[in-house]
């Protein structure tokens, strides 16, 4: 926080996602997701999500982080029964990447990441990143994983290294029929809840802007 807070940057963290839903009619450029929204999900003790404020008070900057406490059930198992559920038109298949069906226990899903257009170039998207990350450790008891989506661009400019994503995994998901919105094309990163511990301990080493602290797997 002290490195974005030094761009003029602060964050604010939340947990009424009411609150998000009347943000994302105010906010021209955010577009909140079936993911975060209370249309599709119930947020008690299970979600967050954080805002960015510049020194007048602007929100600049949005991301939602929520836990799925899948058991020993799988995200593939989850993804077959929550999809279908949440987006029209869209139907999902079972050939997903080997991960998928490895993934058990709790599982944090970071996603909803917005940040103006004006505080693009300031490295933001990193620290931010970083941020929701190393909360989600502090707020969700017993953690086991977390992941989000990417831009294949973004994850070819080596975005996930930057953050301290552990695992890059092209074609994640497979979509018989992508729904709106939805690019089958979409990388999914992830980190262990060990390798969360080793972010925090190396930011705290090296600072949150290096490239050093992460290593690949």
């Amino acid at each position: 926080m002290q490195a974005m807070e030094k761009k003029g940057i602060f964050s604010n963290f939340h947990t009424n996602f009411e609150d998000l839903k009347v943000k994302s009619k105010q906010l021209q450029g955010y577009h909140q997701t079936e993911q975060s929204s209370i249309d599709y999900f119930d947020f008690m003790n299970n979600g967050f999500w954080i805002s960015l404020a510049d020194k007048d008070q602007n929100i600049v900057g949005i991301q939602a982080v929520r836990l799925d406490m899948l058991g020993r059930g799988s995200l593939a198992d989850m993804w077959r029964i929550q999809q279908p559920r949440i987006y029209d038109g869209g139907e999902i298949g079972k050939n997903h990447a080997p991960i998928v069906f490895e993934l058990t226990g709790n599982i944090a899903y970071q996603g909803d990441m917005w940040i103006h257009k004006n505080e693009r170039d300031n490295n933001l998207a990193t620290l931010f990143t970083q941020l929701c990350i190393l909360q989600a450790l502090l707020r969700f008891k017993d953690l086991d994983y977390l992941y989000g989506f990417m831009r294949v661009s973004l994850a070819k400019k080596g975005f996930p290294y930057k953050t301290g994503f552990t695992y890059c995994v092209p074609n994640a998901v497979d979509w018989i029929t992508e729904p709106n919105g939805i690019n089958r094309m979409d990388t999914l990163v992830g980190i262990s809840e060990i390798d969360i511990y080793h972010l925090a301990e190396a930011i705290n080493t090296y600072g949150p802007e290096s490239e050093v602290y992460t290593q690949e797997k």
